[in-house]
C-alpha cells in the first residue's frame, strides 16, 4: 500500500507552491507597472527608414519606402541612396538585411562593404539571404550612402528593414523581435528528438509501432526549417548557402511524414490518397533538387509549388477528418484530432504570412506553435495507448499462465495412465504367440503414440505461450541429428512406399553450437507432416548453410514433399495454433495442427524463421532458416552417402568377401601401422607387399603390377606426394594406371581436393578401421577378384581369439583399450601384437638424437609416427601432445618445442615403461 504523505510534507509543499506564485508575480508587476530603469544610453538601435530615394539607370532620383521594394526585372542593378544620420559613435554600424540578392554598400563612393555568394556556393543562382553590418565612424556624418542591389530571384528591388546603432544594441533588438522562433526551434528538435528515441525504444524491447515516431520525424523537419531559416543562422552555421538551400528541402519534405502519420492513425483507411500525394511530394523533392543542381530554377521560384503541394495536402487531410467525423471513425483519435485542427490552422496562417508579408523577415512562431500543441496532442494520446496495452498485455499474460497451467496439470494426470497402458501393451507383444492378440496390440500401441504425441505437443505449446520453454545451446554435430531424424522418418515413408532423399551441401561445418533437441524437434515436424499428406512418389530433406560475420553460420533446412499441396489461401494459416487446413478433406490424417505451430514458434525463440512454397495438388517445400554458431572448420562431408554405406554394410553382416588373386602394395615407414593394415585385410586373403619407405616403393612398382598401391603421406626423405610424382615419371613403371590411395593422418578442410589435385584416386585417413579400409579396397578393386562367401559358424579358434582377457585390458587401464580394440577388429590377440610392434619400434632415443641437432623437419616426421601410431593403441590424450609438437615443428615454433619437448619425453619412455610392464604381465 502507498504510503501517504505526512502533514509536514503537505504544509512544505503548499509553501513551495505559493512562494512559486509570489515569484512569477512580482516579476510580471516589475515588467508591467515598474518604473523602466535600463541603460538606453549604451544600447543605440534606431530604424533608419526615411529619406531613401531610388536611382534610376538615368540618374533620376525618386523616393522610396523602406521597407518596400521597387518595380524591377531580374538580374537587374537597383540602387538606393540616403544620407547618413549626424550623431554617429565610433562604434556606430549600418545594418541591411539582403534577400537572395548580391549587394554593394558605397559611403561617398568608396566600397564599404560587399555580400555576394557566387563563388563559394556550388549550386543556385542566387546569394543566400544573410544580415550585413558596414561599419561607420563619426566622419561619415551626413555623407551619401549608396545602396546597390542585384538577384536573379523573385526578391529583385525587394528591401527590408535598415538600421543604424551600435552592433550590440542592433543584436539585442533582433533577437527580441525574432529570437522565439529560435528558441521554439531548438524545443521542437528537443521534443521531437525524445518522441523518435521513445517510439525506436518500443519498437526494439515491445516490438511495438506507434504513430508518433512519424509525427516526430515531421516535427523533426519543421524545427530544422525554422532554426535554418531563422535570421541568426549566419551565427549558428558556417555555410549560410548550405543552410539556405536546407530551409527549402525541409519545406518539400514536409508533407511525406504527415502524410504518414494521418494513415497510421486512420489505420490505412485512405491509404491511396496518401501515397498519391505522398508521391507527388516526392517528386517534386526530387525535380526542384534537380532544376537547382543544374542552375535551371531556382528554389526560390519553385517554392510556390511546394507550398501548393502541402497546401492541398492539408486540405485532403482535413476531408479525410470530416470523412472519419461522419462516419464515427474520429473517437479513434479524437484527442490528435483537435492537435491537427489547431496545427493545420497555424500551418496555414504561417504560410499566408509568407505570401502577404515577403519584405519583412520570415518567423515561423504560429507554425510552431502549432506543431508544438500537435506534438502535446499526439504524445498524451500516445502514452494514453501504451498505458491500456499495457494493461491488456498484463491481463493477457495472466490469462496465459492460467491456460499454460492447466493444460500443463492436464497433460501430466494423462501421461501417467498413456504410460502404463503402453507399458502393460509393450509386455503383451512380447509375451503373446497368438497373431491376432499381435496386431490388437499393435493398434494400441500406434494409437497410445499417437496420443502421447499430442500430450508433448501441448506441453510443448502450453510452455512456448507462458515463456517458460528455454533454448539451451549446446555443442552438436549436424551429422548425428540429420541421422536422428532420417531414421525416425525412414521406416514410416517406407510403409507408405515413399522414397526418402538426403542431401547436404559437404562443405558445410560440423560441429555447430544451437539447441540441438529442437533442432531435431522441428526437422521430425516437417518430415512428419510432408510424410502425412504424400500418398505417393519422394520426399527431400535438404541442408545447407551460408556464411554469417564472424564465426555464425545460417543452417538452412528445407523438405521437399510431392504431396497434396497447399492452396495459396490457406498457406497464411498453416502457422496458426490447432489450426488444420481442409479439415474435411484430410479428416482422415492424423494430427493436431500444433506442429507447424510449434516449429514456427520454436524458431522465433531461436530467432529463425520458416517459409513455404506451395503448388495445390503438386507437392509443397517448407525452408527453415536458423543462425547457429560455428564451433568447428571441419567439414560435414556426403552424409547420404555415409548413410548408404552404412546401409550397405548392415547388408553385408553376414557376408564376407575373399580377393586371394588380389595384389596391394602399402607403402609406410611405421612398422605398427604396416601390422595393422595387414592385420585389417587377414580375412580377405588379399595378398599384401608391404614396405617402409619411397624409395622401395619405386623398386617394387618396377618388378611387380598391383591392383591398388596405398602410400603413406608422412615419410622421411620421400614422402608421399614426392613418391608419386617420381612413380609418374618412371619409365619401367608398371602401375601407371594403378589407382594410388593416399594414406594420411592429415584428414582437414581441403585435404581431399589437394590429393585428388595431384593425381590420387582417393585417400584414407589414418586411425582407419576394418570397414573403412574393406571399403575402399572394395571401391578400387576389380569385380573379377572378388568372390563372396556366406559367413558359417564361428570356429572354437576364433572365439578363442575375440575373447577379451579381463587381467590384460585391466592392466592396460592407462590407455582407451576400447578405441584399441576397435583398431584391431576388436581381437584382443591382434590387439596385443599391435601393442608389442608399439614397443618393437620405439623411437625415444631417434627422437632425442633429432632435438639436439636441431632438425625440426625428421623430428616433425617422427613425431608424427608416434601420432599415428598412438592412436592405434589408445594413447589418445598422448597422440594429441605429438599432434600440437608436429604444428609446431611444422612451422617452425623452436620455442614451443623447447618448452614441451622434456615433458613430452617423460610422458613417452613412461608410457613405453608401462606397456613393456602391461605386456610381460600377460
Amino acid at each position: 500500500m502507498e504510503k501517504k504523505d505526512s502533514r509536514a510534507i503537505k504544509c512544505l509543499r503548499y509553501f513551495m507552491l505559493i512562494m512559486f506564485l509570489i515569484t512569477a508575480g512580482y516579476a510580471l508587476l516589475g515588467e508591467l507597472f515598474f518604473p523602466d530603469e535600463r541603460l538606453d544610453s549604451k544600447y543605440k538601435c534606431e530604424i533608419y527608414t526615411s529619406g531613401w530615394t531610388q536611382v534610376l539607370p538615368d540618374g533620376t532620383e525618386i523616393p522610396i519606402e523602406i521597407p518596400g521594394s521597387c518595380d524591377a526585372k531580374k538580374n537587374e542593378i537597383v540602387r538606393i541612396k540616403s544620407t547618413l544620420p549626424q550623431n554617429l559613435e565610433h562604434d556606430s554600424v549600418l545594418w541591411l538585411w539582403s534577400l537572395r540578392q548580391d549587394m554593394r554598400i558605397y559611403v561617398d563612393g568608396v566600397l564599404r562593404e560587399e555580400y555576394t555568394t557566387k563563388d563559394t556556393r556550388y549550386f543556385g543562382k542566387t546569394s543566400s539571404s544573410a544580415y550585413i553590418f558596414v561599419e561607420l565612424t563619426p566622419e561619415d556624418e551626413g555623407k551619401t550612402v549608396l545602396v546597390e542591389s542585384q538577384s536573379d530571384s523573385n526578391y529583385t528591388g525587394v528591401f527590408r528593414d535598415i538600421y543604424f546603432g551600435n552592433k550590440t544594441s542592433i543584436l539585442r533588438m533582433l533577437f527580441r523581435q525574432y529570437g522565439v522562433e529560435l528558441v521554439v526551434g531548438f524545443m521542437l528538435i528537443f521534443f521531437s528528438t525524445v518522441c523518435i528515441i521513445m517510439s525506436i525504444c518500443l519498437k526494439i524491447f515491445y516490438h511495438r509501432e506507434i504513430a508518433l515516431e512519424y509525427l516526430a520525424w515531421g516535427i523533426l523537419t519543421a524545427a530544422f526549417w525554422l532554426i535554418n531559416n531563422s535570421i541568426f543562422r549566419q551565427i549558428i552555421f558556417k555555410n549560410i548557402s548550405t543552410s539556405s538551400d536546407i530551409t527549402f528541402f525541409c519545406v518539400m519534405l514536409l508533407p511525406l511524414p504527415f502524410l504518414l502519420y494521418m494513415n497510421k492513425i486512420q489505420n490505412g483507411r485512405y491509404e491511396n490518397g496518401y501515397l498519391v500525394f505522398g508521391v507527388i511530394a516526392a517528386l517534386d523533392t526530387a525535380i526542384c533538387i534537380l532544376l537547382q543542381a543544374f542552375n535551371i530554377k531556382d528554389y526560390s521560384e519553385t517554392i510556390v509549388y511546394t507550398c501548393v503541394i502541402c497546401g492541398c495536402s492539408v486540405v485532403f487531410l482535413g476531408i479525410t477528418m470530416i470523412i472519419d467525423i461522419w462516419r464515427g471513425y474520429i473517437k479513434e483519435y479524437r484527442l490528435i484530432a483537435m492537435g491537427i485542427v489547431g496545427a493545420c490552422v497555424a500551418v496555414l496562417v504561417q504560410f499566408f504570412l509568407y505570401f502577404q508579408k515577403a519584405d519583412v523577415p520570415f518567423s515561423g512562431v504560429a507554425m510552431a506553435a502549432g506543431l508544438i500543441f500537435l506534438l502535446v496532442s499526439a504524445a498524451v494520446s500516445a502514452v494514453r495507448e501504451i498505458v491500456q496495452v499495457e494493461r491488456e498485455r498484463k491481463k493477457a499474460i495472466l490469462a496465459n499462465e492460467s491456460k499454460a497451467r492447466f493444460l500443463a496439470n492436464m497433460s501430466h494426470e494423462i501421461r501417467t495412465p498413456i504410460n502404463a497402458v503402453l507399458g502393460m501393451d509393450e509386455m503383451i507383444l512380447r509375451e503373446t504367440k497368438e497373431e491376432h492378440i499381435r496386431e490388437y496390440a499393435k493398434d494400441i500401441q500406434n494409437a497410445g503414440r499417437s496420443l502421447l504425441s499430442l500430450i508433448n505437443d501441448i506441453l510443448d505449446f502450453s510452455k512456448i505461450e507462458s515463456g517458460r520453454l528455454e533454448i539451451i545451446p549446446v555443442a552438436y554435430e549436424v551429422s548425428s541429428v540429420l541421422n536422428d531424424c532420417y531414421n525416425m522418418i525412414h521406416t514410416r515413408a517406407k510403409e507408405k512406399g515413399l522414397r526418402l532423399h538426403l542431401v547436404n551441401n559437404e562443405s558445410i561445418p560440423k560441429r555447430l553450437k544451437g539447441d540441438e533437441v529442437r533442432i531435431r524437434q522441428i526437422i521430425t515436424n516437417l518430415l512428419t507432416n510432408a510424410v502425412k499428406y504424400t500418398r505417393e512418389g519422394e520426399i527431400t530433406l535438404a541442408v545447407d548453410g551460408t556464411r554469417l560475420e564472424g564465426n555464425k553460420l545460417l543452417l538452412t533446412i528445407s523438405v521437399k514433399d510431392t504431396g497434396i499441396g497447399i492452396k495459396e489461401e490457406n498457406q497464411k494459416k498453416l502457422f496458426d495454433s490447432f489450426q488444420r487446413i481442409e479439415e474435411k478433406k484430410n479428416r482422415n490424417i492424423e494430427g493436431n495442427g500444433l506442429g507447424l505451430s510449434i516449429t514456427k514458434q520454436l524458431l522465433d525463440l531461436m530467432e529463425g524463421e520458416i517459409s513455404v512454397e506451395s503448388v495445390y495438388g503438386k507437392g509443397s517445400v517448407f525452408t527453415v532458416k536458423l543462425p547457429q554458431e560455428i564451433l568447428s572448420e571441419e567439414v560435414l562431408g556426403n552424409i547420404a552417402a555415409r548413410y548408404e554405406e552404412a546401409e550397405e554394410k548392415k547388408k553385408r553382416q553376414t557376408r564376407q568377401f575373399e580377393a586371394p588373386g588380389a595384389q596391394i602394395l602399402v607403402v609406410d615407414d611405421v612398422t605398427i601401422n604396416l601390422k595393422v593394415f595387414k592385420g585389417l585385410l587377414k580375412e580377405t586373403s588379399v595378398q599384401i607387399d608391404a614396405v617402409d619407405s619411397g624409395k622401395q616403393c619405386l623398386s617394387m612398382i618396377k618388378q611387380k603390377k598391383y591392383d591398388i598401391i596405398f602410400l603413406d603421406h608422412m615419410m622421411p626423405e620421400l614422402d608421399g606426394i614426392e613418391t608419386f610424382k617420381q612413380m609418374k615419371k618412371q619409365m619401367e613403371n608398371k602401375n601407371k594406371e594403378t589407382p594410388v590411395i593416399m594414406l594420411t593422418a592429415n584428414a582437414i578442410l581441403g585435404a581431399r581436393e589437394e590429393y585428388l589435385n595431384v593425381g590420387f584416386q582417393d585417400y584414407l585417413a589414418k586411425p582407419f578401421h576394418q570397414d573403412d579400409l574393406e571399403a575402399i579396397v572394395l571401391k578400387y578393386l576389380p569385380d573379377r577378384l572378388i568372390c563372396w562367401k556366406q559367413m558359417g559358424e564361428k570356429t572354437e579358434e576364433t572365439e578363442e581369439s575375440e575373447t577379451l582377457k579381463q587381467t590384460l585390458l585391466e592392466r592396460l587401464s592407462f590407455l582407451d583399450t576400447a578405441q584399441g580394440l576397435s583398431y584391431s577388429m576388436n581381437n584382443e590377440g591382434f590387439y596385443l601384437e599391435v601393442l608389442k610392434t608399439y614397443l618393437a619400434n620405439r623411437n625415444d632415443d631417434l627422437l632425442e638424437e633429432l632435438y639436439e641437432k636441431q632438425d625440426w623437419e625428421n623430428y616433425r616426421v617422427q613425431v608424427h609416427t608416434i601420432k599415428s601410431s598412438s592412436l592405434y593403441i589408445g594413447a589418445n590424450s598422448f597422440s594429441e601432445k605429438a599432434k600440437d609438437l608436429e604444428a609446431a615443428a611444422k612451422v617452425k615454433a623452436v620455442s614451443y618445442i623447447k618448452e614441451q619437448h622434456t615433458t613430452f619425453m617423460k610422458e613417452y619412455k613412461l608410457l613405453l615403461n608401462r606397456l613393456e610392464e602391461a605386456i610381460k604381465g600377460e
